[in-house]
């Protein structure tokens, strides 16, 4: 291909977002994946496709946003998405995810052979057979594979959707629009005086573990008597067994304040009030609620985990402990004492800045495509 011409990359997503009135709303709930389109480089002409209710097309900011009828049953074939693929003949389609194997295989039979497929892993999990056997081979048929680490991409492999790691690029799956606020003005807007504040951001669920997370904080309060954990959360699996921990341990139940779930719109607040924000996570793809605290200077306390160890640059921004070890969260939580806060939170968001960002995603995406659409 010659290098010096436009390339024609595709953002593709089969998933039918069915529950939006409105094509623009779609855009506006995906937009912290989508908005790395803007800083891609010039010679790169993205179409974006998504699927609803109706056929939609228009262009926004020089990007073709292209919306076809279609639905989630698992066998469901978009044919009119194949046509106009078929016709527009790109260079290179990003697939979003891999939980759609039998369309990725469709896929594969109406592009190009030098069309290229790329797959940006979020989070997917490798499904029990016999529907296994539709990834690995949709696997076999994909030409590259984008991981917030590398390290995610091992049981890809193991599992045999991934040929070798030349195949592998780590580029991040989203970034935030979190905009950093004056951390006295957010406190004093949420009647917040803690002098060590903590937030948990996440879903209260098994793998993000608030368990573990709490036992640690308990251990830590014997000698911080006066830091105080808000725990903000969308869904409420284990908040019977969180109470019940609290019920037990006063001094805890004292400084441990459950609020719930929030507007996002909220949450600007909450991280640049907080001096740390802590996940037990267990398994990420990424970890949106991080990139947005580190956004806002938020100081990582959270799981040595692939996808965290790459966020936070190996621990070199934050702190990092076991996933399921309480000992080791107090540990960590004790070194906080002696650093530098302000200083610590300046470099979490010029890291932020320079690796998480959009336009750091853009270069990436960038470099990626052209690498593999060259290396024909």
């Amino acid at each position: 291909m010659d290098e010096n011409k436009t390339i024609k990359l595709v953002d593709l997503t089969f998933v039918a977002n069915t529950e939006f009135a409105d094509p623009h709303d779609v855009l506006h709930a995906q937009q912290t994946s989508l908005a790395y389109i803007q800083y891609l480089d010039k010679d790169i002409f993205t179409t974006v496709i998504k699927h609803w209710l109706k056929r939609v097309s228009f262009v926004q900011k020089n990007v073709l946003y292209c919306f076809f009828p279609s639905g989630n049953h698992f066998f469901n074939i978009p044919f009119n998405t194949y046509l106009f693929l078929w016709k527009h003949k790109p260079d290179a389609v990003i697939v979003q995810g891999m939980d759609n194997p039998w369309q990725l295989l469709w896929l594969r039979l109406v592009l190009r052979k030098r069309t290229k497929i790329i797959v940006q892993h979020h989070g997917d999990k490798i499904w029990p057979h016999p529907k296994k056997l539709l990834q690995q081979w949709a696997g076999k048929l994909t030409d590259a594979w984008m991981f917030t680490s590398a390290e995610n991409a091992t049981p890809w492999m193991v599992n045999g959707m991934i040929r070798n790691t030349k195949q592998c690029y780590e580029v991040l799956e989203a970034s935030a629009f979190m905009p950093q606020l004056p951390k006295s003005e957010s406190r004093k807007k949420l009647g917040i005086a803690s002098a060590d504040m903590f937030l948990w951001v996440g879903r209260l669920n098994n793998n993000k573990d608030p368990l573990t997370v709490l036992k640690g904080f308990a251990g830590f309060l014997t000698g911080h008597p006066t830091a105080s954990l808000y725990m903000i959360y969308q869904t409420e699996e284990l908040l019977f067994a969180v109470k019940e921990l609290l019920e037990k341990a006063p001094a805890l139940k004292n400084a441990v304040h459950l609020i719930g779930q929030i507007p996002h719109a909220a949450l600007a607040d909450w991280y640049s009030a907080s001096d740390f924000f802590i996940s037990g996570s267990h398994s990420e793809g990424s970890g949106y609620a991080l990139i947005e605290a580190m956004a806002c200077g938020c100081i990582p306390i959270v799981t040595d985990i692939p996808s965290f160890r790459k966020i936070t640059g190996d621990g070199q921004h934050g702190f990092l402990f076991t996933p399921g070890d309480a000992d080791s969260l107090i540990n960590v939580l004790s070194n906080t004492a002696t650093i530098n806060r302000e200083e610590v939170s300046g470099n979490v968001v010029t890291h932020f800045q320079k690796e998480l960002s959009f336009q750091k995603i853009g270069r990436d995406v960038s470099s990626m495509v052209k690498k593999i659409i060259h290396s024909r």
